[in-house]
């Protein structure tokens, strides 16, 4: 396999090290394989090993944590192609198969089922989907709207939309504004 050529920029950001390095790119500029050919020379260094069950790469869909397992993987193939009888580089691949490489939102649920504890939630906890999400929003702005209408000056906020007695558009007004807060 021929040597890649990389830029100054993405051979900085591979050879950074005891530093934060921070990635900033335009898609398709190599920000995957820049982070794949760090954690390989990371993995593959014997003389400052790390296994690779303590890495920990997170993304932001299943696809790209899917992508950055497989090319380390890929990479751990081909380390040991050219190493067959390296034992520690096969550890490696082993090792592999349990690192953490997964979306932000697993790895955090992982962290709150390990830890469930001490965050004071129950262990059997699920995520509610978007079903549930809805049913309690609504739930929130009917709390919301009947504390509101405990208040004269709520209830004349609530007359400028409209007739006193239709507060239809404050309620979309707050799920816009819900919607627009959680992007």
């Amino acid at each position: 396999m021929a040597e890649r050529k990389w830029t100054e920029q993405q051979l900085k950001a591979i050879e950074a090290d005891g530093t934060l390095t921070v990635l900033s790119a335009a898609a398709g500029s190599g920000k995957t394989t820049v982070l794949v050919e760090k954690a390989l020379r990371i993995l593959l260094d014997e003389e400052n090993k790390t296994a690779a069950d303590r890495l920990l790469i997170v993304t932001f869909s299943n696809a790209s944590a899917k992508e950055f397992k497989n090319r380390i993987e890929k990479g751990i193939n081909e380390a040991i192609k050219n190493n067959p009888d390296n034992s520690y580089i096969k550890s490696q691949k082993v090792a592999l198969q349990k690192a953490d490489i997964s979306t932000i939102h697993s790895f955090c649920i992982k962290l709150a089922r390990e830890n469930f504890e001490v965050l004071d939630i129950a262990p059997d906890f699920s995520i509610c989907d978007e079903a549930q999400s809805l049913a309690i929003h609504e739930k929130a702005i009917d709390a919301a709207m009947e504390y509101g209408y405990e208040n004269e000056d709520f209830r004349r906020y609530v007359s400028l939309f409209g007739k006193s007695s239709q507060d239809k558009q404050i309620r979309e007004f707050l799920k816009d504004m819900f919607y627009y807060f959680s992007a």
